[in-house]
Order: structure tokens, then sequence, then C-alpha cells
């Protein structure tokens, strides 16, 4: 399976994750998790 360019296995992550963004994105990153849950019920891989 292709995904963004990557090509393998496509797996969930389990555990923690780190991310990096700028100050300008602060904003948009708070509201992509606040809408996390939503989103995953409505778009499935």
């Amino acid at each position: 399976m292709k995904i963004g360019g990557f090509n393998g296995k496509f797996n969930w992550q389990e555990g923690f994750g780190a991310f990096s963004y700028s100050r300008s994105q602060i904003d948009s990153v708070i509201k992509n998790l606040l809408n996390q849950e939503d989103h995953h019920k409505k778009n499935n891989i």
C-alpha cells in the first residue's frame, strides 16, 4: 500500500509520538488535536 509517498505496511502508532511545529501553527495544531476523534470517525483508511 502506498501512503503519502511511503511504500510499506500501514499501522496505527501505539504509545506516544513527538512532533514539531512553528509558533504560527499553534492554533491549527490545537484545532486538529481537539477534532481528532470526529476526524477518525469520518475518515477510515
